[in-house]
């Protein structure tokens, strides 16, 4: 069973659909592949949201979340998430998940493989001491799959 079958994500309204030849575009564009699996999401629905499932971090610092924004390859979708913050998640991010907070989590990938599952905690932004602002991250997991097992119902 897909991870979004799984997890019943609803597709979005006004997604756009999106080919095989767009998501290589996009992945030319940013340089990273994405996983197969959210590669296969994309082509069947391009972003969904999850209602009523919560993730909970096994770090202790974190409450727990709303994974509920799954983000496509659209004008509202993962491009705009690396437009407006690649300086403070770095060159290897994907965003592909926002909470209802605007937090969101990011795909780290090397060498076309996924090397960890990423928060970003925008609530959190901070300034450092010479002034340039901070977006801190807390590792979540290691891989998309243990990402999805860890998303359970509310």
């Amino acid at each position: 069973m897909l991870f979004f079958e799984k997890l019943r994500i609803e597709p979005l309204v006004f997604s756009e659909e999106i080919d095989e030849a767009g998501i290589v575009d996009f992945e030319n564009t940013v340089k990273l592949r994405l996983p197969p699996e959210y590669r296969e999401f994309l082509l069947l629905q391009n972003g969904g949201l999850l209602l009523g499932m919560v993730i909970r971090f096994t770090q202790p610092e974190l409450q727990p979340t709303l994974p509920e924004h799954w983000l496509g390859i659209s004008q509202n979708g993962i491009q705009q998430r690396l437009d407006g913050f690649r300086e403070f998640i770095g060159e290897k991010n994907i965003p592909f998940c926002v909470d209802p907070g605007g937090n969101f989590f990011c795909m780290h990938v090397l060498n076309d493989q996924v090397q960890g599952i990423f928060y970003f905690d925008y609530d959190d932004m901070h300034d450092t001491d010479a002034g340039y602002p901070v977006l801190p991250s807390y590792k979540v997991c290691d891989s998309f799959s243990e990402f999805v097992d860890l998303i359970s119902p509310l």
